[in-house]
């Protein structure tokens, strides 16, 4: 019996891949932008580089009180 034929495209060689990097130097980003990561990931932001602490008379605020 023949052997079977192999369906689909041959996996690439990973020798074969490059990777590039064409992102600029400082991505801009809006404040916007900030402020829907800060709303998401505010927590875990803090678990991980630590809260900033209260400014003023801004209190923290819980994940819960950033739900829309």
């Amino acid at each position: 019996m023949p052997e079977p034929k192999p369906r689909g495209r041959p996996e690439p060689e990973l020798t074969d891949w490059r990777v590039t990097d064409e992102w600029l130097k400082r991505v801009p980003v809006t404040s916007s932008e900030v402020d829907v990561f800060e709303a998401w990931f505010g927590d875990l932001f803090d678990d991980l580089f630590g809260p900033l602490g209260s400014v003023g008379s801004l209190t923290k605020l819980s994940s819960k009180d950033n739900l829309i």
